[in-house]
């Protein structure tokens, strides 16, 4: 079942034909007289009157810049899609006629014009400091520093779409497929599959960032492949549930390993993953945010805008996902209501710390996002961690005032929050103690302090894995350390109830059996019940009569850690023994 997105008012007379573009952006309307060209959500671009009477049939060019209809008189009309228009930071440029530009620069004050030599503009686009502008041959790269001098160079077919970010673009079209241009005009790779289909290609299903493509499978629209800038090859996959309808990536320059995806599926609901880390547990999409209609990353850093049933909410640092999803509600804010926005609103542009939206009726609205958050980010890729947590303190005592009585969260939370996901993925863990600290949150507080007071690297890498949910990973942590770990590997499994695998390890490495029957006989004391699984009786019946007291204060001589000194495990939202 699909929901309508507009209604129009009744129109003076019956439409008599309609059509969409191939690239799905437009769609132009028929009428006795009147030719109408509209967005993709509803709202009209522009409305003309024509003398040919009824439009009886519309057709598209394959580029979606021209149409042609048939008026019941017998006359054809030929239209051009014209003021087009496009916007990075200061700087906007719009397409005046068939073969001249305007850009503007609102910081440097100017105000110029070009006009091509041959060939009509298929499609153009503007961002990190350059233009581009393809015609059916050519394609036009300029500096938005000097306009004068452009990068000329054939094309093999007309593009469908571009896309920019800063060190390339991406144009695909049916003849090359997707190629990956430098700003110099030297084509990069290609990246392609054995299904690879460029006619089926939208710019909603395929992204770029600096060292990757993603795009969606077309023969399999479940599947996002990603593939290297330079090579072309692929790189990673990440398979879904159910059909992927839009995707984006980040923009931050931090490598592949923190190349996060946003994708959106048939249901609306908006997803978050890392597929291209070492990490095991960032592999997995996470589920953000349901209703999604619209969502954009920031030009520059990770920070990710979503408009879901007319309200504007920020993500701060989506990453905080793979770290502590407890901190997902700090790391956002709302940047406005559904009072504001209205429905079927949809995000243009998200750069520097300002959004641009463009509401269901066509017009342009701005929001903004916070300022301090870029400040913050440079100083932990820095590593200047004090400069960081003096600016989260200078920003909570600025906003001392407006805390809610009573109340936890403070204006700063987000700071905090996004401090706290980035020192933990950094493992700073003093940091990351006093953000939680200042988040009021105890319970992490002691088991940062407890994971500090560990003596062996691999039983602190092991503790952080198990706070990002990934028991599994912890567990691989501790039996491939030097030697292997595996008393804290079973008591790891003990402390999560996992007392099947627990059992497991100490059969497998002959080691400790007598710890797990200790811990085990106190679960069966406490809920008063009988053991009833075979193999704990057998394993019982091996070991005999055991003093379970004796046993685990042996086992925290053998760690060289006080048992009192662990954090509880009702503390983490453990199940209790009681």
């Amino acid at each position: 079942m699909h929901r309508q997105l507009y209604s129009s008012r009744p129109l003076d007379n019956v439409v008599t034909s309609l059509a969409w573009s191939p690239n799905g952006s437009l769609f132009a309307v028929g009428s006795f007289n009147v030719v109408r060209v509209c967005d993709k959500v509803g709202w009209t671009h522009c409305r003309d009157r024509v003398n040919i009477g009824s439009l009886m049939s519309i057709a598209w060019t394959p580029d979606s810049t021209q149409f042609a209809c048939a008026g019941g008189n017998g006359a054809v009309l030929f239209a051009q899609v014209t003021d087009r228009h496009a916007e990075w930071r200061n700087a906007s440029v719009t397409l005046v006629s068939q073969r001249r530009l305007r850009i503007q620069d609102i910081s440097a004050e100017t105000d110029e014009e070009i006009e091509l030599a041959k060939d009509r503009v298929v499609e153009m686009s503007i961002g990190h400091d350059h233009l581009v502008v393809m015609t059916t041959t050519q394609c036009y790269v300029y500096s938005l520093t000097n306009l004068n001098t452009p990068i000329i160079f054939d094309i093999k077919a007309p593009p469908l779409f571009l896309h920019i970010c800063r060190r390339h673009f991406l144009s695909v079209d049916i003849v090359a497929g997707a190629q990956v241009i430098s700003f110099e005009g030297r084509v990069l790779s290609t990246p392609r599959h054995a299904n690879f289909r460029a006619e089926f290609l939208t710019k909603e299903i395929i992204a770029l960032a600096p060292d990757t493509v993603a795009m969606v499978d077309t023969a399999d629209r479940k599947s996002i492949l990603l593939f290297d800038t330079t090579s072309g090859r692929q790189s990673g996959k990440i398979t879904h549930s159910a059909e992927v309808v839009g995707l984006s990536m980040n923009q931050a320059n931090n490598g592949v390993a923190e190349r996060y995806v946003a994708f959106v599926d048939v249901n609306r609901d908006l997803y978050f993953a890392c597929p291209l880390s070492t990490l095991p547990s960032t592999a997995t999409p996470i589920k953000l945010q349901s209703h999604v209609d619209s969502f954009a990353f920031n030009d520059e850093s990770n920070v990710l805008a979503t408009m879901a049933e007319g309200n504007l909410k920020i993500w701060y640092h989506p990453e905080a996902a793979f770290v502590d999803r407890d901190l997902l509600d700090l790391i956002c804010s709302a940047g406005g209501s559904e009072s504001d926005f209205g429905r079927s609103t949809q995000i243009i542009a998200f750069t520097s710390s300002r959004i641009a939206l463009r509401k269901i009726d066509g017009a342009v609205i701005y929001a903004s996002s916070s300022i301090e958050m870029p400040l913050l980010d440079e100083f932990v890729r820095a590593g200047k961690w004090e400069e960081a947590t003096r600016l989260c303190r200078v920003h909570t005592n600025n906003n001392a005032s407006n805390v809610i009585s009573g109340s936890k969260v403070s204006p700063s939370s987000y700071l905090w929050g996004s401090l706290a996901a980035q020192a933990m993925a950094k493992k700073q863990l003093e940091v990351a103690e006093s953000a939680y600290a200042e988040l009021l949150d105890a319970p992490k507080v002691t088991f940062l302090q407890y994971v500090q007071s560990l003596q062996t690297e691999e039983a602190k890498q092991a503790q952080l894995a198990l706070f990002r949910r990934s028991p599994e990973e912890a567990e691989k942590i501790l039996i491939q350390a030097n030697p292997p770990q595996i008393l804290r590997a079973i008591k790891l499994n003990i402390d999560l109830f996992r007392w099947g695998r627990a059992l497991d390890l100490a059969n497998k490495y002959k080691s400790n059996l007598d710890t797990v029957m200790a811990h085990r006989q106190l679960y069966l004391e406490d809920f008063e019940i009988q053991e009833s699984d075979p193999r704990f009786v057998q394993a019982q019946n091996s070991v005999g009569s055991i003093s379970p007291a004796e046993i685990i204060a042996r086992d925290a001589s053998e760690l060289g850690e006080d048992a009192s000194s662990r954090p509880r495990d009702n503390d983490f939202g453990r199940r209790s023994r009681k």
